[in-house]
């Protein structure tokens, strides 16, 4: 059974990073830019409080699904690293993720969540779109050509 939490454990955290790296060599792009190395050694840091999360999917015991929402300015929230593992894709989780992610954000009082992903990624892009996503201009400097920017009001 699929169940969701919103990591708060240094165990809950090295999981994360576990999905971030698999995610990262998943996307196969330098993610130097985004200074992902330092991301991970403070995930708790970066996605915990009132106003960041980081959400976790479980089958049983296996951690198998990520999103992490941060905080850009007040008003404004960022959705970040979302992964499913391959074999979980297609089942919904990117929905459960997505929504979940949504509902944090609201609560935390964010009138609006961004997102960038990459323009080969059309399940994500059609996820997105299906929910209310528009395409925006980047909100920072990404050197992918291929990156694509999203808002959403909340």
């Amino acid at each position: 059974m699929i169940s969701y939490i919103q990591a708060s454990s240094n165990e809950e955290y090295y999981q994360a990073s576990l999905l971030f790296q698999e995610y990262a060599k998943w996307l196969n792009i330098d993610l130097t830019f985004q200074n992902f190395e330092d991301e991970l050694r403070t995930l708790k840091e970066m996605y915990s409080g009132k106003k960041a999360a980081l959400i976790l999917g479980y089958d049983n015991l296996d951690c198998m699904a990520c999103v992490g929402v941060r905080q850009i300015d007040e008003a404004t929230a960022e959705l970040k690293r979302m992964y499913v593992k391959p074999m979980y894709q297609r089942k919904g989780i990117g929905q459960s993720l997505l929504n979940q992610s949504l509902e944090f954000a609201k609560k935390a009082k964010y009138n609006t969540i961004r997102l960038d992903t990459l323009e080969h990624m059309t399940p994500a892009m059609n996820l997105y779109l299906t929910n209310g996503f528009y395409k925006i201009d980047a909100y920072y400097f990404n050197p992918e050509p291929n990156a694509v920017y999203f808002e959403k009001q909340l």
